[in-house]
């Protein structure tokens, strides 16, 4: 099984199992027809907004999501691969602009990291925080990137992530950082 349609059958399982005990729904998930892009039907290229609620208006009008979690949440699940496996990744929290949360992304960028400043594996918090990055140690798989977003909303009782359900860390690529965000696994 290719590593997409593996990180599909992920999602998909984790989805089938608990779309009713978390409000899931709207699965709008799917691999490209090339099978190189796990996305959502009819990706279209990110657009870029001036403010925030312009942005979550665009995605929840157009379907650019992947899952809703209730009604004010969306997910975005982007993995790409490429020659040498999956280097591209996005994976996007969005709640509704009423709410007191923040929009949070989960990039992997393998081909164009930079030492310290752009590792292959960081985050932003903030739609318009492109110039702060935070490393991020591990990329989660999309099983364990909506129980962090479920464990964020206080609607997930758990105390580590699966170690099998992310990519190899940062210290097997020997990038360099001053900071890192981990996750607990077993």
């Amino acid at each position: 099984m290719s590593t997409i349609r593996a990180l599909h059958h992920n999602l998909d399982i984790f989805y089938k199992s608990n779309f009713e005990k978390w409000s899931m729904s709207n699965p709008l998930y799917a691999i490209s027809p090339d099978k190189k892009t796990l996305t959502w039907y009819n990706y279209q290229t990110k657009q870029s907004f001036y403010s925030y609620e312009e942005y979550y208006a665009w995605v929840a009008d157009n379907l650019q999501y992947s899952i809703a979690l209730g009604e004010n949440i969306l997910l975005q699940i982007f993995y790409q691969e490429l020659e040498n496996g999956v280097s591209k990744g996005s994976l996007s929290f969005l709640p509704h602009p009423d709410l007191l949360m923040t929009y949070m992304r989960f990039d992997m960028d393998k081909n164009n990291w930079k030492h310290y400043y752009h590792n292959s594996f960081h985050i932003h918090f903030g739609y318009r925080s492109e110039e702060l990055r935070f490393s991020l140690n591990r990329f989660p798989h999309p099983s364990e990137f909506i129980r962090f977003c479920l464990f964020l909303m206080g609607n997930d009782e758990f105390e580590n992530f699966n170690r099998n359900r992310f990519f190899n860390d940062l210290t097997t690529f020997g990038e360099r950082h001053s900071h890192i965000f981990d996750f607990t696994l077993t």
